[in-house]
Protein backbone atom coordinates (compact mmCIF):
# COMPACT_ATOMS: atom_id res chain seq x y z
CA UNK A 1 0.00 0.00 0.00
CA UNK A 2 2.93 2.77 0.28
CA UNK A 3 4.45 1.85 -2.81
CA UNK A 4 1.81 3.10 -4.07
CA UNK A 5 1.78 6.56 -2.34
CA UNK A 6 5.79 7.62 -3.01
CA UNK A 7 4.18 11.37 -2.23
CA UNK A 8 2.58 10.81 1.69
CA UNK A 9 4.35 12.83 3.88
CA UNK A 10 6.30 15.07 1.33
CA UNK A 11 6.57 18.58 2.48
CA UNK A 12 5.54 20.90 -0.07
CA UNK A 13 8.86 23.33 0.15
CA UNK A 14 10.17 19.90 -0.89
CA UNK A 15 9.46 20.40 -4.66
CA UNK A 16 12.00 23.48 -4.88
CA UNK A 17 14.72 20.80 -4.71
CA UNK A 18 14.96 19.72 -8.44
CA UNK A 19 15.16 23.83 -8.66
CA UNK A 20 18.11 24.71 -6.40
CA UNK A 21 19.96 25.92 -9.78
CA UNK A 22 17.31 28.43 -10.33
CA UNK A 23 16.43 29.30 -6.30
CA UNK A 24 20.19 29.99 -5.61
CA UNK A 25 20.36 32.50 -8.60
CA UNK A 26 17.06 34.31 -7.82
CA UNK A 27 19.04 34.84 -3.79
CA UNK A 28 21.79 35.99 -5.54
CA UNK A 29 20.02 38.63 -7.63
CA UNK A 30 18.15 39.71 -4.37
CA UNK A 31 21.55 40.43 -2.81
CA UNK A 32 22.60 42.77 -5.45
CA UNK A 33 19.23 44.19 -5.54
CA UNK A 34 19.92 45.12 -1.86
CA UNK A 35 23.27 45.78 -2.91
CA UNK A 36 22.44 48.66 -5.28
CA UNK A 37 19.02 49.50 -3.09
CA UNK A 38 21.86 50.48 0.04
CA UNK A 39 24.31 52.05 -2.33
CA UNK A 40 21.72 54.71 -3.88
CA UNK A 41 21.88 56.15 0.05
CA UNK A 42 25.45 56.16 0.35
CA UNK A 43 25.94 57.86 -3.25
CA UNK A 44 23.60 60.45 -2.31
CA UNK A 45 25.24 61.35 1.19
CA UNK A 46 28.40 61.94 -0.54
CA UNK A 47 26.98 63.67 -3.28
CA UNK A 48 25.32 66.17 -0.45
CA UNK A 49 28.57 66.78 0.92
CA UNK A 50 30.46 67.51 -1.96
CA UNK A 51 28.05 69.83 -2.98
CA UNK A 52 28.80 71.49 0.26
CA UNK A 53 32.08 72.03 -0.50
CA UNK A 54 31.20 73.68 -4.32
CA UNK A 55 32.95 70.55 -5.66
CA UNK A 56 29.92 70.42 -8.75
CA UNK A 57 32.19 68.13 -10.79
CA UNK A 58 31.69 65.05 -7.90
CA UNK A 59 27.83 65.92 -7.32
CA UNK A 60 27.44 65.07 -11.32
CA UNK A 61 29.33 61.94 -11.07
CA UNK A 62 27.40 61.18 -8.29
CA UNK A 63 23.91 61.50 -9.56
CA UNK A 64 25.49 59.41 -12.70
CA UNK A 65 26.30 56.43 -10.01
CA UNK A 66 22.57 56.94 -8.80
CA UNK A 67 20.96 56.81 -12.21
CA UNK A 68 23.07 53.74 -12.87
CA UNK A 69 22.42 52.29 -9.37
CA UNK A 70 18.64 52.85 -9.94
CA UNK A 71 18.44 51.71 -13.73
CA UNK A 72 20.26 48.30 -12.69
CA UNK A 73 19.07 47.81 -9.50
CA UNK A 74 15.27 48.14 -11.91
CA UNK A 75 16.88 45.26 -13.84
CA UNK A 76 17.92 42.89 -11.42
CA UNK A 77 15.29 42.80 -9.45
CA UNK A 78 12.92 42.30 -12.11
CA UNK A 79 15.04 39.13 -12.80
CA UNK A 80 15.16 38.17 -9.27
CA UNK A 81 11.27 38.44 -8.93
CA UNK A 82 11.09 36.25 -12.40
CA UNK A 83 13.34 33.38 -11.67
CA UNK A 84 11.86 32.88 -8.27
CA UNK A 85 8.20 33.29 -9.41
CA UNK A 86 8.95 30.68 -12.39
CA UNK A 87 10.12 28.53 -10.00
CA UNK A 88 7.17 28.72 -7.52
CA UNK A 89 4.50 28.07 -10.67
CA UNK A 90 6.95 25.39 -11.79
CA UNK A 91 6.68 23.64 -8.24
CA UNK A 92 2.74 24.17 -8.76
CA UNK A 93 2.62 22.61 -11.88
CA UNK A 94 4.28 19.36 -10.56
CA UNK A 95 2.02 19.42 -7.40
CA UNK A 96 -1.22 19.28 -9.41
CA UNK A 97 0.73 16.60 -11.44
CA UNK A 98 1.30 14.48 -8.00
CA UNK A 99 -2.54 15.31 -6.99
CA UNK A 100 -3.64 13.86 -10.81
CA UNK A 101 -1.31 10.59 -10.23
CA UNK A 102 -3.20 10.42 -6.92
CA UNK A 103 -6.63 10.92 -7.58
CA UNK A 104 -5.86 8.09 -10.73
CA UNK A 105 -5.37 5.73 -7.59
CA UNK A 106 -8.52 5.96 -5.74
CA UNK A 107 -11.50 4.13 -6.26
CA UNK A 108 -14.63 5.15 -6.81
CA UNK A 109 -16.04 5.08 -3.16
CA UNK A 110 -13.65 8.32 -2.65
CA UNK A 111 -15.67 9.89 -5.30
CA UNK A 112 -18.89 9.32 -3.44
CA UNK A 113 -17.85 11.37 -0.75
CA UNK A 114 -15.70 14.45 -2.65
CA UNK A 115 -17.87 16.26 -4.47
CA UNK A 116 -15.99 17.40 -7.90
CA UNK A 117 -16.40 20.58 -7.28
CA UNK A 118 -14.36 20.63 -4.00
CA UNK A 119 -11.66 18.31 -5.82
CA UNK A 120 -11.42 21.29 -8.79
CA UNK A 121 -11.20 23.59 -5.97
CA UNK A 122 -8.43 22.52 -4.26
CA UNK A 123 -6.45 21.47 -7.38
CA UNK A 124 -6.82 25.10 -8.64
CA UNK A 125 -7.50 27.73 -5.56
CA UNK A 126 -5.44 25.95 -2.89
CA UNK A 127 -2.37 25.57 -5.58
CA UNK A 128 -2.72 29.07 -6.10
CA UNK A 129 -2.07 30.07 -2.75
CA UNK A 130 0.40 27.32 -2.21
CA UNK A 131 2.10 29.51 -5.90
CA UNK A 132 1.95 32.66 -3.59
CA UNK A 133 3.87 31.22 -0.83
CA UNK A 134 6.70 29.59 -2.90
CA UNK A 135 6.73 32.36 -5.03
CA UNK A 136 6.08 35.59 -3.18
CA UNK A 137 6.10 34.54 0.48
CA UNK A 138 10.05 33.00 0.28
CA UNK A 139 10.68 35.99 -1.80
CA UNK A 140 9.40 38.38 0.50
CA UNK A 141 11.01 36.73 3.78
CA UNK A 142 14.63 36.35 2.09
CA UNK A 143 14.82 39.77 1.20
CA UNK A 144 13.31 41.00 4.53
CA UNK A 145 15.87 38.59 6.42
CA UNK A 146 18.44 40.69 3.55
CA UNK A 147 17.15 44.34 3.98
CA UNK A 148 17.87 44.13 7.29
CA UNK A 149 21.38 42.57 7.85
CA UNK A 150 22.42 44.58 4.80
CA UNK A 151 20.59 47.97 6.15
CA UNK A 152 20.29 48.13 9.58
CA UNK A 153 22.81 45.77 11.40
CA UNK A 154 25.92 47.11 10.44
CA UNK A 155 24.82 50.38 12.03
CA UNK A 156 24.10 49.24 15.35
CA UNK A 157 27.65 49.06 16.27
CA UNK A 158 27.59 52.90 15.12
CA UNK A 159 25.27 53.52 17.30
CA UNK A 160 26.27 51.93 19.95
CA UNK A 161 29.34 53.31 19.88
CA UNK A 162 28.51 57.34 19.52
CA UNK A 163 25.38 56.79 21.65
CA UNK A 164 25.67 55.60 25.74
CA UNK A 165 22.26 53.18 25.31
CA UNK A 166 21.58 52.12 28.83
CA UNK A 167 22.03 55.57 30.17
CA UNK A 168 19.78 57.09 27.26
CA UNK A 169 17.46 54.28 28.69
CA UNK A 170 17.12 54.88 31.96
CA UNK A 171 16.57 58.88 31.18
CA UNK A 172 14.08 58.39 29.34
CA UNK A 173 12.62 55.70 31.60
CA UNK A 174 12.99 58.09 34.93
CA UNK A 175 11.62 61.32 32.34
CA UNK A 176 8.63 59.33 31.57
CA UNK A 177 8.07 58.57 35.56
CA UNK A 178 8.16 61.88 36.02
CA UNK A 179 5.69 63.06 33.32
CA UNK A 180 2.84 60.14 34.54
CA UNK A 181 3.91 61.56 38.75
CA UNK A 182 3.11 65.32 37.74
CA UNK A 183 0.06 64.48 35.69
CA UNK A 184 -0.84 62.14 38.52
CA UNK A 185 -0.16 65.05 40.83
CA UNK A 186 -1.85 67.51 38.38
CA UNK A 187 -5.00 65.25 38.61
CA UNK A 188 -5.09 65.13 42.32
CA UNK A 189 -4.88 68.70 42.87
CA UNK A 190 -7.72 69.28 40.40
CA UNK A 191 -10.56 66.83 41.81
CA UNK A 192 -12.64 67.69 43.97
CA UNK A 193 -12.66 65.06 46.11
CA UNK A 194 -8.75 65.14 46.71
CA UNK A 195 -7.62 65.65 50.61
CA UNK A 196 -6.68 69.40 49.52
CA UNK A 197 -10.06 70.74 48.98
CA UNK A 198 -12.34 68.52 51.21
CA UNK A 199 -14.06 70.42 53.71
Amino acid sequence: MSSQNPEKGRSVFSYLRPHKAAVTSGFVLLLLTNAFDKAIPWLLQHAIDALTHSNYAEVRNFALGVIGCALVMGVVRTMSRRRLFDVARDAEYEIRGSILDRLHLLGPSFFRRMHTGEIMSRAINDLGQVRLLLGFGVLNVVNSVVAYVSGIAPHDHDFTASHDVRGDSLSLLHSRRSGIFARHVQAQRRSPTSPGTAG
